[in-house]
């Protein structure tokens, strides 16, 4: 009889209770994590041995309405339902955005912060990531950040403590800037980082927006983020009011008036002498005068054969990077929309965004879309998708969408593979193209978020399964 052909891969979770580990199966191998007590992960690829490693965990999966999941939830509900429920609570409120692993060994390494994660969440969260807000600020990481985080927390008590905390960590220490972090309140659901903390410390230094943080009724990422862009044009934070902040209440308002301004200030940049800024009390006004500016950089002289700086992420046999002024203008004259009205040349010309065409041919024609990519001024070397539109702007075809994300995908995937073999000290890969070191702000599909982070070599025999 001929050998039975091996069954087709099939990613999954399993929770044994008996051992009190959750195993995560990939195509790549196998993520062993034991919830509680002693948090601990473990990763094993099909090339290599066991090491330590920092899973991406969603504690909340425990509740009893856990929020909407893309892997199955089920043994996931029971693996983190072991963790005490007043834990849980702690973690999903002092941690950054997809970190909750590292809130959790704090809440277990270092059991005095559990009070400043209920009280100064922000700061816990700094506490728990510290080797990540070093590395943003700059700073050499710490070899043992447990043993440090065991040391500083018992002292992190009260204002006193929590002002001589913040200063430990590289940030502020000043009673007022504290009292900041506390204004953001619990980082459930929120964009939080070191990168956001790390601008929220340099805006501090700027007493414009040192005043406008102290006077906002909440301190948001967008917040913070617009703030540390404005700081960059004097005349732009002088500009910006109070009430305009505050009645940015919603995270749509907040992202909105966010990317306005940092168009702003980025336009206003690239002119050889930017016009004076109006007061700037609404939306409205924010967006006038950044058009006004808009306005005048079309009227700069181009040169429609000269070519573009290079797209920072390659085409693909179906998405064609515009690297000329004249090839843009030929995009819209084909689509009939604006990338080839001149201003996306200037911007391309600037590196202030960059145009790929989209040719999709399938069973019933070629079905055409534009995509334009621009950089995120507070996060150097990211970018997002800006616009993808089809002919005369209409709703693209759910092909060109299709052709899109998964180009997309393919870069988020190849980056996040690229800062694993980084953190593992193994060898990078060889890119053949610019998109080395391009990364995307929009989140990857749900299953390359639990792409584990190896820590660092684990000896086999030390693992108990």
């Amino acid at each position: 009889m001929p050998p039975t052909p091996p069954r087709p891969f099939r990613a999954g979770v399993n929770w044994m209770p008996a051992r009190g580990k959750l195993y995560r199966f990939d195509a790549m191998g196998v993520t062993v994590i034991r919830p509680w007590p002693d948090p601990r992960a473990w990763r094993k690829n099909e090339d290599g041995g066991w090491k330590a490693a920092v899973p991406d965990v969603e504690v909340r999966a425990a509740d009893p309405a856990p929020p909407k999941l893309g892997w199955p939830h089920a043994f996931e509900q029971d693996a983190w339902g072991v963790v005490p429920s007043h834990v849980r609570a702690l973690v999903a409120r002092a941690s950054f955005a997809g970190r909750q692993w590292q809130a959790l060994n704090l809440a277990h390494r270092a059991p005095h912060a559990r009070t400043l994660m209920q009280e100064v969440p922000l700061l816990a969260a700094a506490l728990a990531d510290q080797n990540w807000l070093r590395s943003v600020q700059g700073r050499p990481r710490l070899t043992r950040p447990w043993r440090s985080a065991r040391s500083l927390a018992p002292r992190a008590v009260g204002w006193k403590g929590w002002v001589w905390l913040a200063g430990r960590l590289g940030l502020p220490a000043e009673r007022p800037f504290v009292r900041v972090l506390r204004q953001a309140g619990p980082l459930i659901d929120t964009a939080w980082s070191p990168h956001e903390l790390c601008d929220l410390a340099a805006a501090w230094t700027h007493p414009a927006a040192r005043k406008l943080l102290l006077h906002l009724p909440c301190c948001t990422p967008a917040l913070v983020s617009l703030l540390s862009v404005a700081t960059r044009d004097p005349a732009v934070l002088a500009g910006l009011s109070y009430r305009l902040l505050a009645d940015a209440q919603t995270p749509t308002a907040q992202n909105n008036l966010m990317q306005t301004v940092v168009s702003l200030v980025l336009l206003r940049g690239h002119l050889p002498g930017p016009p004076p800024v109006p007061p700037l009390a609404t939306l409205d006004q924010v967006e006038r005068a950044r058009d006004r500016v808009a306005d005048r950089i079309t009227t700069l002289p181009a040169d429609g054969a000269a070519p573009l700086p290079p797209p920072p992420v390659p085409g693909t046999d179906c998405i064609r990077p515009l690297t000329t002024a004249a090839a843009l203008a030929a995009e819209g004259a084909v689509m009939a929309h604006c990338i080839g009205d001149g201003s996306f040349a200037r911007l391309a010309a600037l590196g202030a965004g960059y145009g790929y065409a989209v040719r999709v041919r399938v069973d019933d024609g070629v079905h055409r879309g534009s995509v334009w990519i621009a950089p995120v001024p507070e996060r150097r070397g990211r970018f997002v998708v800006e616009q993808l539109q089809g002919p005369r702007n209409t709703e693209p075809h759910p092909c060109v969408r299709e052709a899109v994300a998964a180009w997309e995908g393919a870069h988020v995937r190849a980056w996040e593979e690229r800062a694993r073999r980084r953190a593992s000290g193994e060898h990078p890969i060889e890119a053949s193209g610019p998109a080395c070191d391009a990364a995307w702000t929009r989140p990857p599909p749900w299953w390359t978020r639990y792409a584990p982070r190896p820590a660092g070599p684990w000896a086999d025999d030390a693992i108990p399964f």
